[in-house]
């Protein structure tokens, strides 16, 4: 794989030789300064997708009940200590679709290091970690409800 860099010099000669013209130099700026904004922003973006938002280094359980709507599991998450930032989970929410009608109720376990991009497909989803329930000494219909009741919180 051969580079030419004739090429280059050439390409480099006729942007300084445009640059020379005062109105030129300045649409040179602007065009510059668009494209730094342009991959701030993208970078920005991809950081609030793809990298960590939650703050604990264990394993947390979350549990999302029927009647929460995208704010309340928002806050809930962010009252709870479980994201850093809700503003990012607000938006890559609004990118995947997650809203108030596709939120399913239940019992997540939310792993350490997990990205806004995780959480939002797992709720999405409904990817939803089972509980372990014992049953010892149960007689009556009441102590199963009361029992079954202790562990089921949704």
């Amino acid at each position: 794989m051969n580079f030419n860099f004739d090429r280059v010099k050439n390409l480099v000669s006729k942007i300084s030789v445009w640059s020379k013209n005062p109105n030129n130099k300045i649409k040179l700026y602007l065009l510059i300064a668009a494209l730094v904004v342009i991959v701030c922003l993208k970078i920005w973006l991809l950081s609030s997708f793809f990298f960590s938002n939650v703050q604990n280094n264990e394993s947390q359980i979350f549990y999302v009940y029927d009647n929460y709507t995208l704010d309340s599991v928002t806050t809930h998450l962010k009252k709870e200590n479980i994201i850093s930032n809700e503003n990012s989970f607000r938006l890559v929410s609004g990118f995947l679709g997650y809203k108030d009608k596709t939120i399913k109720s239940g019992r997540f376990k939310i792993k350490p290091r997990a990205s806004n991009f995780n959480l939002v497909r797992m709720f999405k989803s409904g990817l939803q970690t089972p509980a372990k329930i014992t049953l010892n000494n149960i007689r009556t219909l009441y102590e199963l409800a009361a029992k079954l009741g202790s562990y089921l919180k949704s």
